[in-house]
């Protein structure tokens, strides 16, 4: 008895392993009303629009030089925040401008929750990214 539980544990562990082929990673830069963001400086509280930018990270670049280049398409949700709570989200693809129709105020916060990363091959396909945890940036409002 004490082998057969031992040998299914033991054959139950192969389906679990996780892999960990590289994947590739990007760097986001944001801009409210066209002023780069400084994350730690943050951002005036009466902007009207949010866009960003991004692209492949360096290692990425030498890792998969097929995609460099290639077109990139990013999901986000982007949330105005106060003390602990969310005021409104708006989702969005960063295509175009992302409209703050918040109503904010000096001391809140930018929530910009990444929800899907996907960049285009050469063979017109879209590779998605699977990040190992959604990156969320928080950007301070002055």
């Amino acid at each position: 008895m004490h082998f057969v539980l031992g040998l299914l544990l033991f054959v139950g562990g192969f389906g679990t392993a996780k892999t960990t082929d590289p994947e590739p990673q990007l760097i986001f830069r944001f801009r409210v009303d066209n002023i780069i963001v400084e994350m730690s400086k943050g951002a005036p509280a009466t902007g009207k629009f949010l866009t960003a930018d991004y692209k492949l990270d360096k290692n990425s670049e030498q890792l998969f030089p097929e995609l460099k280049e290639q077109p990139i398409r990013v999901k986000a949700l982007v949330s105005g925040a106060r003390g602990g709570r969310r005021i409104a989200t708006v989702a969005s693809y960063f295509t175009a401008e992302v409209p703050l129709i918040f109503d904010m105020v000096p001391g809140d916060r930018l929530l910009i929750e990444i929800q899907e990363m996907s960049i285009r091959q050469k063979d017109g396909t879209w590779l998605r990214i699977r990040e190992r945890s959604k990156p969320t940036y928080t950007i301070p409002l002055y």
